[in-house]
């Protein structure tokens, strides 16, 4: 896996890199997940009563309202991956109370929006090979996102590698446009840690956090983080698209 190092330019000096400590890792994520993951909480360390009383470390949902669980990890080896698939099964066969988590959270109306599928975010040190060949078997979108301590003071976050590049949460309903299938192709091609994610007619496109959108209806439209705020534009030809392909590209690279 990759060996990050961070260099002061001003002051010509290495950061220290440091062994953080993985609660203090895991406080930390949990407090800011909405700003390094895209994620807003539902439970830290839920205790899963029906299931051995086994814990899982953070449960919430994405920017896409699809469930997401994320376990974190000390050192390259360890049963994380093996235990979070256990916990993915439980849910899936066992429903009724995760739906009741999210209802006593959200409450009803927004509890419905949820896609349930779950996700898995594993946050660790380091990952190995074996890491890779595990997550590609079964059918759930996993990212393996790797952290660094430098300095004390900076924490820095790394998607190593995801299960797979497409992720359809829910049926689209409309044949896709050449136009859309254009752009889709150059937002795919910006990186190999790009995943699509289709919601019925709207496709998100993520590294760690969402950074553009495409709706295909009537006309494409195109949304793009920014800094403050989410621009939309409309799509008609090739060259609208080739007039905003620096704000994808710069959405892309603020992720």
């Amino acid at each position: 896996m990759s060996d990050l190092k961070l260099f002061n330019i001003k002051t010509a000096v290495m950061l220290a890199k440091k062994s953080a400590d993985l609660e203090t890792v895991k406080a930390v994520v949990a407090a800011h997940a909405h700003d390094l993951l895209g994620l807003q909480v539902l439970a830290v360390d839920h205790v899963i009563s029906g299931h051995n009383n086994e814990v899982i470390d953070l449960i919430g949902y994405d920017e896409n309202k699809q469930l997401t669980l994320v376990e974190f990890r000390a050192g390259k080896y360890g049963p994380v991956i093996g235990k979070s698939f256990k916990h993915i099964d439980y849910i899936m066969k066992n429903p009724s109370w995760i739906k009741l988590l999210i209802n006593e959270k959200l409450g009803y109306d927004l509890a419905s929006s949820i896609c349930l599928n779950p996700r898995l975010i594993a946050i660790g040190d380091d990952f190995n090979q074996y890491d890779e060949y595990a997550i590609k078997q079964p059918p759930y979108m996993i990212d393996l996102i790797k952290y660094q301590l430098f300095d004390n003071k900076y924490l820095l976050l790394e998607k190593n590698y995801q299960s797979r590049k497409i992720d359809q949460i829910a049926p689209g309903t409309r044949e896709k446009t050449a136009l859309f299938r254009v752009i889709r192709d150059f937002i795919l091609s910006l990186g190999d840690e790009v995943c699509e994610v289709g919601n019925g007619d709207l496709y998100a496109y993520r590294k760690i956090r969402n950074f553009a959108y495409l709706f295909d209806g009537e006309q494409v439209e195109l949304r793009v983080n920014t800094l403050k705020a989410k621009k939309t534009y409309l799509i008609r030809n090739r060259r609208d698209f080739e007039k905003y392909q620096d704000e994808i590209e710069a959405g892309y690279d603020r992720d």
